[in-house]
């Protein structure tokens, strides 16, 4: 297997950030008729797919707390969720879509099925479950580093 070069590997997290970007970008595009953003749509896939914990969503999503707070706050205002305590811990506040939000995740389920088909033709299953299996050890490498990890020395393979 050809080992990628030091200028290749040096590129890597750019076009990651770029491809993320157009995803965003493409996402934004197709969501747009229906007056939703991609982070909305995402929001309302997590809810009408069982998840009700607005941590739990947040964290899915890879958002901070305030963040989907306003989200909340703006669905709340536009009629397409209500809260309700959770039935397993009273102390907890659950979201449940309302009619007019599930009817909105229905309408913006197309945009994600095109954005994943176009992906999946894109790429062989091969492809596909490479790239699964690069994106998963990347996130792993990356998620703890922080500014003391600046200090040691890169090993490099």
């Amino acid at each position: 297997m050809a080992r990628t070069s030091l200028k290749d590997a040096d590129s890597i997290a750019c076009k990651i950030r770029l491809l993320s970007r157009e995803i965003t970008a493409c996402s934004a595009r197709l969501l747009e008729p229906i007056d939703l953003t991609p982070s909305q749509s995402d929001f309302l896939y997590h809810l009408t797919h069982g998840q009700t914990s607005p941590s739990q969503i947040a964290r899915m999503m890879g958002i901070d707390a305030s963040n989907l707070s306003r989200m909340i706050r703006q669905f709340e205002q536009r009629g397409l969720i209500k809260r309700k305590a959770d039935e397993d811990n009273r102390t907890r506040i659950a979201l449940h879509p309302t009619a007019a939000g599930r009817a909105l995740a229905t309408d913006s389920d197309p945009h994600a099925e095109l954005i994943r088909d176009t992906i999946k033709e894109a790429l062989s299953d091969t492809e596909t479950r490479s790239l699964l299996r690069s994106i998963r050890k990347l996130g792993e490498a990356l998620r703890g580093l922080d500014a003391e990890d600046l200090s040691r020395p890169v090993r490099r393979r």
